[in-house]
């Protein structure tokens, strides 16, 4: 956006003096052609004064000034190109990931970022009727969708890239939960995935929602996720890159309030600076899942080895919620060293709440409404939230949060300022109707988020967009050298990758994210300038005829 930009600004002036001095071209071969024909009364009238390559030099001020106005109004309030200035960032265009067919059977798509400038993107679908994990990638463009894993409910839950470049993947099927890997300039060829690894014992909650996965600084993987039949949750951890994994631990137990419970929408962070793991959850009424009944919060300071005892942030019978409402959709994220955010939505039907720590997670402020959402979503009558509302930090140290407001079009952004959630800044575009946005940041001030549409009652879209932030970039790491892949299973698993073939579909292969988000935008912008120059042509033949 920054090179076109820069290509407006010197470009288009640059191409008015060239018109300009095409003009005066034209002008001066008129005059000697004019010169040379035979002097009569009707002719030498019709003699034009000699000009110079730059006649008329205010006229043509005027005229730059003109096609420079019109142009840059029409790049500026351009609905496909625009720089949001409220909330500091410069949206792309949304770009659909998924193949739509009748098919398809998308869930919520989740996205990593790793540290060489690339993200990587994974979502439940259907193979040929089977469910299958798919796979698409972002790195200057973007590259898929493959279908990398079948297998019975495979639904994707988490992933992660740890320091030697590895992606990692965990997702659920039938009360087990999974993990495989790849080196991610790897990860579209499907035979480089290495077999699936059981996790857990087999108490696992069948849910997207129900585990996370985080890398901290000694590269250790940590993966929480809830049980099926009560709402405490588990870890489990692997020092080797995945190729082992401790036996499941659990964090404590939090007890039941009814009969049936089971813990989901598991979600984990990690504080760098401090060494500190920081994991929310909800507990749900099984087995409809609805709603939520209690809220949890609870960190680690040895690596996972001890928790402390789990928080009570919020729960249904609160009396501040709606009848059959409760806390659901937690986040929980780190923006500086000690300073931990979680957001959820909450009462009376599913607002947008916030609770920030200062001190790691030991005390915590009072909880609050996230208003700049809540009041868009009172003011447009929609109740209730659709998915979590994500949080991911910059390179200054910016805390963004992303959510979506019901079937309301694209996802909403705001940024934590002093204290408070204030600045929302929404993408321009007309966007999809999304549920349960992700959010990652690469090279220190580009945001990438993914997001899932409901088409029909059996179809989803999976879509994606960037937005870059006023913060400044931060330089890609170089490539590590990848390792032997292990492709033993340490346990005997139904899911087994497909023998698909490994080129890319031809439909969506290398679809440029620059070429698709500018394109448009610059016909807008360029046209009216073009339509200008035709005028003042038109009109400087007109003047020659009289």
């Amino acid at each position: 956006i920054s090179l076109i930009k820069t290509l407006w600004v010197f470009g288009i002036p640059l191409g008015e003096l060239l018109f300009c001095a095409v003009s005066g071209l034209y002008k001066t071969l008129k005059h000697k052609i004019w010169q040379g024909q035979p002097e009569n009364r009707s002719n030498s009238r019709r003699i034009p004064r000699k000009p110079t390559l730059f006649s008329d030099r205010s006229y043509v001020l005027i005229q730059m000034v003109i096609v420079l106005l019109v142009g840059d109004v029409a790049l500026a309030f351009s609905s496909d190109y625009s720089l949001v200035q409220n909330g500091s960032l410069e949206w792309y265009d949304y770009i659909n990931l998924s193949e739509s067919g009748a098919a398809m059977q998308e869930t919520e798509p989740k996205i990593a970022a790793d540290g060489y400038g690339a993200v990587h993107i994974l979502w439940t679908g259907r193979s040929e009727g089977s469910p299958a994990i798919y796979y698409a990638t972002y790195r200057e463009d973007v590259r898929g969708p493959v279908d990398v894993i079948v297998g019975d409910n495979a639904l994707v839950a988490a992933v992660a890239v740890d320091e030697a470049a590895y992606l990692h993947v965990i997702w659920m099927g039938m009360n087990q939960i999974y993990h495989s890997r790849v080196f991610v300039m790897d990860a579209l060829l499907v035979r480089a995935w290495e077999a699936p690894r059981l996790l857990g014992d087999g108490v696992a909650s069948a849910s997207s929602f129900a585990a996370d996965i985080v890398v901290d600084n000694q590269n250790v993987l940590h993966v929480v996720y809830g049980a099926s039949r009560s709402a405490d949750v588990f870890t489990v951890r692997s020092e080797d890159g995945g190729v082992s994994w401790t036996t499941p631990q659990q964090i404590d137990d939090v007890g039941a309030i009814h009969v049936t419970e089971a813990a989901s929408e598991v979600r984990i962070a990690y504080d760098r600076a401090a060494d500190v793991l920081h994991v929310t959850w909800v507990a749900r009424e099984t087995p409809r899942g609805w709603p939520g009944t209690r809220l949890f919060y609870s960190r680690s300071e040895d690596g996972g080895l001890s928790w402390s005892a789990p928080l009570l942030v919020d729960e249904a019978r609160s009396g501040e919620y709606a009848e059959d409402r409760g806390p659901f959709f937690p986040t929980v994220a780190v923006r500086v060293k000690d300073e931990v955010h979680l957001t959820w939505a909450g009462a009376p039907r599913g607002d947008r709440w916030h609770q920030w720590s200062t001190d790691g997670g030991v005390t915590w402020s009072a909880k609050s409404p996230m208003s700049v959402f809540n009041e868009t979503a009172r003011g447009m009558g929609i109740p209730g939230t659709t998915g979590f509302t994500d949080m991911v930090v910059d390179s200054a140290g910016q805390l963004y949060a992303v959510t979506t407001l019901g079937d309301s079009g694209a996802p909403r952004s705001a940024r934590w300022i002093n204290g408070v959630w204030d600045e929302r800044s929404d993408s321009p575009y007309a966007g999809p109707d999304c549920e349960d946005p992700r959010v990652v940041v690469t090279v220190g001030n580009r945001l990438h988020l993914v997001c899932v549409e409901q088409v029909s009652a059996q179809l989803n879209d999976i879509w994606y967009v960037i937005a870059h932030t006023n913060s400044p970039s931060l330089p890609v790491e170089p490539l590590p050298t990848p390792e032997i892949a292990v492709p033993v299973a340490t346990e005997e698993v139904t899911v087994l990758p497909t023998p698909t073939p490994d080129a890319l579909p031809v439909s969506f292969a290398a679809a440029s994210v620059e070429s698709a988000a500018v394109g448009k935008p610059l016909v807008i912008g360029i046209a009216p300038v073009l339509f200008v120059m035709l005028g003042i042509v038109l009109y400087h033949l007109g003047q020659s005829r009289r």
